[in-house]
């Protein structure tokens, strides 16, 4: 069988002409200590063990809505995580889904390194040592000055910086604050934009429907706004007084709810294209970043902790390696371990007989007609509707004058 990776080791300088200069710069030392090589090597450890919130957990589907037409917000999605060992909740090791990826970094990392032959692997294990050898990465350090800012800086500096794949769309929501210059990501480096504002809408009409703030070719992204509405004594207790911005319950059962249906979106538009089902979804707010994986053809459903990706004004190497994984999940996803393959989410129960539509209807640009926001007040506030009645059979007193 052909083996996938260059055997030449790549300290043969004669072997490695043609290879990207930035496959040298973290294969060998130059004369002094790789440091890149070394943190590289440190946080892929962090994975390899599944330390430091590096690792999956199994759910399990206590309650949900999906036989109701309702927007991904309005989702209903109780979830439980799997006992994988007696007497306690655990999690698993992200080599259990991502062996090709695994072996990847470990093959660069090797005493004699490789790359990858396949030319997608190739380019996004580059996209991945450029992103880790640039000096700095100011625009997402900076202050946004509204939301849209801060959604076309992840898009543009973020997520396509670590995707092989870099295109990506952005929600054209009503209030988007670039129409001086559509044509530039709103950052102080003003660099042309690789992607472009559209329609990020997908779902089911009868079932769950929405809008991704940006979709990475095959990933959907939700970006969470600061809530200052909903402050908490516990909240004005702390030392900043600021708003909580880590997600809340309701934020983690949109993004469930969006991954699932995306996992059937990409089962209908790609299902011959896919190595397997496991399709992820990913959740950012100002500092972290959290990722589910659903399999709409095993019924499997995973998630990871919430991920600190900003460290003052670092960057989680380790979480940027997670990430770089999940963007390029094509790639290197090997999919659901067999063993995980009993541990059903039980989506497929909880939707019974609207199962098939959830094949078969899912789309993208999907516009639902506008609802008013029910409250347990919900009928209409419009003119009241008059039923034939009878006649009146009061006695009544004339008043004097």
């Amino acid at each position: 069988m052909e083996n996938k990776f260059f055997e030449e080791p790549l300290a043969k300088r004669q072997k490695r002409e043609h290879l990207d200069p930035i496959f040298q710069s973290f294969a060998f030392e130059e004369g002094k200590r790789n440091i890149k090589r070394l943190c590289l090597e440190k946080a892929f450890s962090y994975l390899q063990l599944g330390i430091n919130d590096m690792n999956l957990a199994i759910l399990e589907i206590i309650d949900a809505n999906p036989r109701t037409s309702v927007g991904f917000r309005d989702a209903a999605l109780t979830t439980n995580c799997y006992q994988l060992k007696a007497q306690s909740d655990s999690g698993f090791v992200l080599e259990n889904i991502f062996v090709d990826g695994f072996d990847v970094l470990k093959k660069i990392l090797d005493a004699q390194p490789k790359v990858p032959k396949d030319n997608l692997q190739w380019r996004a294990l580059a996209k991945l040592l450029q992103f880790i050898s640039e000096q700095s990465h100011d625009p997402l350090f900076e202050e946004p000055e509204y939301e849209e800012q801060w959604v076309f800086t992840l898009a543009q500096h973020l997520f396509s910086k670590l995707s092989v794949d870099e295109a990506y769309m952005v929600d054209s929501a009503p209030n988007f604050r670039l129409q001086e210059d559509l044509g530039v990501c709103p950052c102080k480096e003003k660099d042309p934009l690789i992607g472009k504002i559209g329609d990020t809408s997908f779902g089911l009409e009868a079932g769950w429907h929405g809008k991704a703030d940006i979709i990475m070719q095959h990933v959907p992204i939700t970006v969470i706004r600061e809530r200052k509405q909903y402050v908490t004594s516990e909240d004005l207790s702390s030392s900043s007084g600021e708003a909580n911005e880590s997600f809340s319950e309701k934020d983690l059962t949109q993004l469930r709810a969006q991954t699932i249906l995306f996992s059937f979106l990409q089962h209908k538009l790609n299902k011959d294209l896919l190595k397997n089902c496991l399709i992820p979804g990913i959740g950012m707010n100002a500092k972290e970043l959290v990722i589910f994986f659903y399999d709409c053809e095993n019924d499997v459903l995973l998630s990871s902790k919430t991920l600190q990706l900003f460290r003052g004004k670092e960057l989680s190497l380790s979480v940027v390696l997670f990430l770089w994984l999940t963007l390029n999940y094509r790639h290197f996803c090997s999919g659901v371990a067999e063993g995980m393959k009993g541990f059903k989410s039980t989506f497929f129960s909880k939707a019974e007989n609207y199962l098939k539509d959830y094949y078969s209807d899912v789309t993208l640009s999907l516009h639902m007609p506008f609802k008013k926001q029910e409250t347990e007040f919900g009928w209409s506030d419009n003119y009241g509707i008059e039923f034939a009645v009878r006649e009146p059979c009061v006695d009544y007193i004339e008043l004097p004058n």
